[in-house]
């Protein structure tokens, strides 16, 4: 029962990114049971204008469990998207480092099947590939693992987050199979259903795929070429040991993902017990051309050592709009390393309607001040011990604890002064906007836009959406 609830967590999670916004004010909720055909990518598969903010970059929403490149259960697919300069993200390097001429360096062996030329040996091996063009030990292989080390070591809890892959012949390499690979390059097919030059912009000179080809593929221009791994007879212009951007992909594993806010300043606010009004906001920095939104997760940590709430008396809250609802608690980690005990109120379809930074207390009790917003009815009052993390960070938190609060009456809608804080702290920025001209997506983009519902900011995890 746990893993089915999970699943229907991660798609959840899943739709609300494809979700579009036809109106900067709307904020339309989220069906507790959205059906599994639900909003897809059109097709040819285009990334969402949402990107994803991870270990301190943007990264493009390219594939989830249904659509797009690297369909895998309870995941997305995310691309490292450029920063509109010549220098990238992670760097240059070769597909193989080489020379055309003899190095004298017994880590390279001579290539006499094919060019001639010289070609660094997979590690521990001689040489280990049988074509310079092998995915394998190649030279892009490594850096692809040299970056994945990186975010172990600057967030190992982020790094424990992607799912590993291996990589065969029938994903577009030639050569031996690649285990257990966190971060890779992606295959000539996988680019190609991009189709968007938004998204394959990249670097000055382009960036390299996995697959073999004879020949560059350049596609709006020369910062968006991708290069595949080939040898090319003589001194070839496009041969592996030329030096092209290396831009990585992943899986993201979405099963314990608890919900959503903007990746830069999305819960900014000061610590107490006036919730903040949770609402989808658009990023309109990018006006007229294409509106770009950045989200990043919360994602649950199970760890109790590292985030821990103990709350005795989950029992029914009943309050009026104004009142003030006390939970005692203990056992939270707390007042450093941006540990908050922390609070969100939501209806009984999972929707967030509010947040807020409760206390920095270990132990204690938490106060939340009921939302004059509220009308009367039921509600979930989800409590749990959060950890925020900078900009483009993944959040994490304990198991929400779940509390029933009934609310006795108030007004429909929201007035300015009913909540202290006005900034939306939880939030999903949405495009709004179709595609350029000439970028392939055609009518498929215009349904989804016609038929398009702005979300709300956040959507909890199945399994917690129920009371206890």
């Amino acid at each position: 029962m746990q893993k089915r609830y999970k699943g229907l967590a991660a798609l959840l999670v899943i739709l609300l990114l494809l979700s579009l916004a036809p109106a900067a004010a709307m904020a339309v909720e989220i069906e507790a049971k959205r059906p599994s055909t639900g909003y897809r990518l059109p097709t040819p598969v285009t990334a969402n204008l949402v990107t994803v903010g991870f270990a301190g970059e943007e990264w493009w929403f390219i594939g989830n469990s249904g659509d797009g490149v690297y369909q895998r259960p309870d995941s997305i697919t995310l691309l490292v998207r450029g920063n509109m300069t010549p220098t990238e993200i992670y760097g240059t390097v070769a597909f193989r480092s080489g020379s055309y001429t003899d190095p004298s360096d017994p880590s390279y062996t001579q290539y006499t099947a094919g060019d001639n030329c010289w070609y660094k040996n997979n590690p521990g091996e001689t040489p280990g590939w049988t074509t310079a063009s092998d995915y394998r030990g190649s030279t892009l292989q490594l850096k692809m693992e040299d970056i994945a080390a990186g975010i172990n070591s600057a967030s190992p809890k982020e790094y424990a987050l992607i799912q590993a892959r291996t990589l065969t012949i029938a994903d577009g390499i030639i050569g031996d199979t690649v285990a257990n690979q966190k971060l890779w390059p992606l295959s000539y097919d996988e680019y190609a259903i991009l189709h968007r030059s938004d998204v394959t912009m990249y670097g000055r000179n382009g960036w390299w795929l996995r697959s073999p080809d004879p020949y560059y593929v350049s596609i709006y221009g020369s910062s968006s070429s991708v290069y595949r791994a080939s040898v090319i007879s003589g001194y070839g212009l496009y041969s592996v040991m030329n030096v092209f951007e290396a831009r990585p992909a992943f899986s993201l594993d979405l099963s314990n993902a608890l919900f959503t806010s903007a990746a830069v300043g999305g819960k900014n606010v000061a610590v107490g017990d006036t919730l903040s009004a949770a609402e989808a906001t658009i990023d309109d920095t990018e006006v007229m051309t294409f509106i770009i939104g950045v989200i990043k997760f919360t994602m649950i940590d199970t760890n109790t050592g590292f985030l821990n709430l103990i709350v005795p008396d989950t029992t029914t809250r009943t309050a009026n709009p104004g009142d003030t609802v006390s939970i005692d608690y203990s056992g939270a980690f707390a007042g450093s390393d941006n540990k908050f005990v922390s609070g969100i109120i939501t209806d009984n379809s999972g929707k967030v309607l509010y947040y807020g930074k409760l206390t920095e207390a270990a132990s204690g009790t938490a106060n939340i001040v009921v939302p004059s917003g509220l009308t009367g009815g039921n509600y979930k009052i989800k409590i749990f011990n959060e950890q925020i993390n900078g900009d483009k960070f993944t959040d994490f938190a304990s198991e929400p604890i779940t509390i029933t609060l009934t609310v006795n009456g108030g007004r429909n809608g929201r007035n300015s002064g009913d909540d202290d804080r006005t900034s939306p702290v939880v939030t999903l920025p949405l495009p709004i906007q179709p595609p350029k001209t000439g970028d392939g997506m055609g009518a498929a983009w215009l349904l989804c836009v016609a038929g398009g519902i702005a979300l709300a900011a956040v959507t909890l995890h199945k399994k917690r959406q129920s009371a206890k």
